[in-house]
């Protein structure tokens, strides 16, 4: 999945950031895969933590 992702994202360059998370035996983050991130910069394109992307419902409610 990821292969295709990252193949349709480099060829359109339409996307400034990215977050990926895929599970294989546990869930793990595009973000800590050194090589992969390389490769999105050098398309100029940021990859970002998935976990730093979602907005927890408590949260909100407390800085409300």
């Amino acid at each position: 999945m990821l292969h295709y992702t990252k193949e349709y994202i480099m060829r359109k360059e339409r996307v400034k950031y990215f977050a990926f998370r895929f599970y294989t035996n546990k869930w793990d983050e595009l973000y800590d895969l050194e090589d992969e991130v390389k490769e999105f910069s050098l398309h100029n394109i940021v990859v970002q933590n998935y976990n730093d992307l979602k907005i927890g419902k408590f949260k909100r409610i407390l800085e409300e």
